[in-house]
């Protein structure tokens, strides 16, 4: 059985444009990295806490430098007219597959893992069908979903 939930292509933009380009880091590996404890896969429960829509939220981009150094922009991300951000890639967990080979017609769809994490995402999103104009972002950094390397948001 699957369960998917399909979105819209908002738009695609380049990560960083000058000289260097900075990279997509997935920010559970970089809070990892920070606090010095592996990446561990964490529980259906603190990953169902992150299909919340907030008003911000953390991207983090990074690259080689010259001798060794590591380069890092650390951002936050607040939408137009306070919309609701989800970042996809904390989401990984709870999903078995996401396809954008439908780019040209602009649609993500979202295969969940289990009936749960399906439930529990429409449980934290059903708001959206309250009204017409009511919308969030969706982030994504996934092999066919934009360019190469850079994060895409759906709404």
């Amino acid at each position: 059985m699957r369960w998917t939930v399909l979105f819209s292509l908002l738009a695609a933009t380049p990560a960083f444009a000058s000289d260097r380009v900075l990279f997509p880091i997935n920010t559970l590996a970089f809070e990892s990295a920070l606090s010095g404890t592996p990446l561990t896969r964490r529980s259906d429960s603190a990953q169902f806490a992150d299909l919340a829509p907030a008003e911000q939220a953390q991207l983090v981009y990074g690259s080689a430098g010259a001798n060794g150094q590591l380069l890092l922009a650390n951002m936050t991300l607040v939408a137009p007219s306070g919309m609701a951000i989800v970042m996809m890639e904390r989401l990984e967990g709870l999903t078995s597959a996401v396809d954008c080979a439908g780019e040209t017609d602009g649609e993500l769809s979202v295969t969940w893992n289990s009936r749960e994490a399906y439930d529990q995402a429409l449980k934290q999103w059903s708001w959206v069908n309250e009204e017409a104009t009511l919308q969030f972002l969706l982030v994504v950094n996934h092999d066919g979903c934009g360019p190469d390397a850079e994060r895409v948001a759906y709404r």
